[in-house]
């Protein structure tokens, strides 16, 4: 396959350093993107409360949509290993202002998720510190800070020490969560069973309206979001065409494996009355915890909490960070973006995603803690957005060039279908968010979360458009690509 008259302006070598990392520490930027410990407790028990006893089989549902656009992301990996990935791939095939959307919704993704994650490092960190499960909000806000301060710092430090640390971070939490399934089962053995299990758990559509379905889905998407961080590093991985799509599809099936037995496990023990309630809604972990493992579970648990989002705020910058060098490097975004430092790692970028994590995180703190806690769930549409386009790149590109069942299935039948799937989840995950009930804001009769998330994908059109005026080399050009 060759490309002509790309959408992206040819450029040199971008100076990433390259063959830094294996699959092993491919793998483990993946599954520690997903923040496997923290997501579970922030959003199971939303689950639990949306789909009742359907719980494990939603959250083996909820991947089908990842997977389907993780076909795609491995197919386009496997054509132009670029660090851009969405926005470079979606530039060539679709459009330069269609690439430069996918782009910015990779980065305000990654801003948002840094916000939320420093609240909970910050939070569980004083609660660990001084016991008091409500801490004063001054003192969090100055541990999430530093927090993001030190993951941008180990980001900054190179991909290969990045890795290193989470390989053993991703061990850890593995460990942990064996941990809990282990003993939940015992216990479950053991005749202290709340819940059965039975076929229902298996039945996705029982005595459920699709609000609630959609509900889980959406959750589900942040569930799973995360395991792309592989491919944003593939300039700097061995194999760069092989090993990030190699690393993704064992990453999900990780953490399928992981999710839906920690669910199992947990609601056999709890019962989802428990897993449902309000205060799971906030932290499942800390529900369960204490009858499960005693006052030294609480510990345990709190601080792989910490570790699991501390870890997950550093992984979530390199994507991003990564993005705003590519777009830099292909005069879509000023060129001070594109410098990178002595390991060969984007450096103004790096820093840059870090400082608007702090600024997004201290505006939001001296809103509302609701605010921010609305953000998290308007995350999930701008996931929805660059996953769609990067599905739909793939189908374009891929639609005349593949050859034979298999190809054209992976290539353009499947992230077609899986960009499908998530405009159909974005839309109506808006219709709900709009409800003022959605969340715990709203403001003109319309939900926070909507408006949070909203808002930050037009701000993204606005800042598009005045860059187009400012360099409007990128903008003026024609995707194509010709097999």
């Amino acid at each position: 396959m060759t490309t002509t008259q790309a959408a992206v302006v040819q450029v040199a070598p971008k100076g990433l350093a390259g063959d830094q990392i294996g699959i092993v520490g491919s793998t483990a930027l993946a599954v520690s993107s997903t923040a496997p410990v923290f997501t579970l407790a922030a959003t199971l028990g939303l689950i639990v409360a949306a789909v009742g006893v359907a719980t494990p089989i939603y959250l083996v549902l909820s991947v089908i949509p990842a997977l389907l656009i993780a076909f795609g992301y491995r197919a386009l990996n496997q054509a132009d290993p670029d660090t851009g990935t969405t926005f470079t791939w979606a530039s060539r095939v679709i459009g330069p202002r269609t690439g430069w959307f996918g782009g910015w919704a990779i980065v305000v993704s990654s801003v948002v998720f840094c916000a939320n994650a420093a609240d909970i490092v910050g939070v569980y960190a004083m609660r660990v510190i001084s016991g008091d499960t409500n801490p004063d909000s001054l003192p969090c806000v100055a541990i999430g800070l530093g927090f993001i301060v030190a993951m941008t710092a180990l980001a900054y430090a190179g991909v290969r020490f990045t890795a290193r640390i989470q390989i053993v971070v991703v061990g850890a939490q593995l460990v942990v969560l064996g941990a809990v399934v282990a003993t939940a089962l015992a216990r479950v053995v053991g005749g202290q069973a709340t819940e059965v299990p039975s076929w229902a758990w298996a039945n996705p559509v029982a005595d459920l309206d699709l609000t609630s379905a959609t509900q889980a889905l959406l959750l589900g998407v942040f569930l799973y979001w995360g395991w792309d961080t592989a491919m944003s590093v593939n300039e700097e991985t061995r194999a760069p065409s092989r090993t990030p799509g190699r690393s993704v599809l064992v990453a999900t099936a990780t953490l399928v494996g992981c999710y839906a037995l920690v669910a199992i496990a947990l609601q056999a023990f709890a019962g989802t009355a428990v897993l449902g309630s309000p205060d799971a809604g906030e932290d499942v972990f800390a529900v369960v915890a204490e009858p499960l493992l005693g006052e030294l579970g609480i510990t345990v648990l709190s601080i792989m909490v910490i570790v699991s989002a501390a870890a997950a705020l550093a992984t979530t910058i390199l994507p991003s960070s990564r993005t705003v060098f590519a777009m830099a490097t292909f005069r879509a975004a000023p060129r001070v973006f594109a410098r990178t430092n002595s390991h060969g790692t984007p450096s103004v970028s790096t820093i840059g995603i870090g400082v608007a994590g702090c600024a997004f995180y201290l505006g939001m703190a001296a809103v509302s803690d609701n605010i921010l806690q609305d953000s998290i769930l308007s995350i999930s549409l701008a996931i929805c957005v660059y996953y769609a386009i990067t599905g739909f790149a793939s189908a374009v590109w891929f639609a005349r060039s593949a050859r034979g069942v298999i190809p054209r299935l992976a290539k353009v039948i499947l992230p077609g279908i899986g960009a499908l799937m998530m405009v159909a989840v974005l839309i109506r995950s808006a219709i709900d968010m709009a409800d003022p009930e959605y969340g715990d804001t709203s403001l003109f009769d319309v939900g926070g979360a909507l408006i949070v998330g909203a808002g930050s994908l037009i701000a993204g059109i606005v800042v598009m458009e005045t860059w187009a005026r400012i360099a409007p080399s990128f903008f003026r050009t024609r995707a194509r690509v010709v097999a």
